[in-house]
């Protein structure tokens, strides 16, 4: 939603929504450290917030810029993920012909650990030849 900021200080911005004064705190201005500066804020600036809280029975209300940003970036990434990567479908694909699965891949061999006994054993034998 669009709102108006009516006022800034070094704490917040104060915005005007629906015929009532409401302040932002300054970590609510935005993810990033330089989103969260006032200074970037002008009296009379038209800016997106979302709605957070809406409480009848202490009549607040609640805005933040920075939840707007998370659900975009949610959003944003929710779509990628959706979209089909044609060069992994097309690899897929090829390697099913070819009769290749995940499951028929071997697996790396564990080396063993050098035993400790042999390896002291190793080490007094060198001390004896000294």
């Amino acid at each position: 939603m669009n709102v108006t900021v009516t006022d800034t200080d070094a704490d917040g911005i104060t915005l005007s929504f629906a015929g009532m004064e409401v302040f932002i705190r300054k970590r609510d201005l935005g993810v990033d450290k330089v989103e969260q500066d006032t200074g970037r804020y002008k009296e009379g600036q038209e800016i997106e917030a979302k709605l957070t809280n809406l409480s009848a029975k202490d009549r607040k209300i609640a805005l933040s810029v920075k939840a707007l940003q998370i659900d975009e970036e949610k959003a944003a990434v929710a779509a990628y993920a959706e979209q089909e990567d044609e060069g992994d479908s097309a690899l897929a694909a090829a390697l099913k012909q070819a009769g290749v699965s995940a499951a028929e891949e071997e697996k790396p061999k564990k080396k063993a650990a050098p035993k400790k006994k042999a390896a002291a054993k190793d080490e007094a034998e060198a001390e004896k030849a000294e």
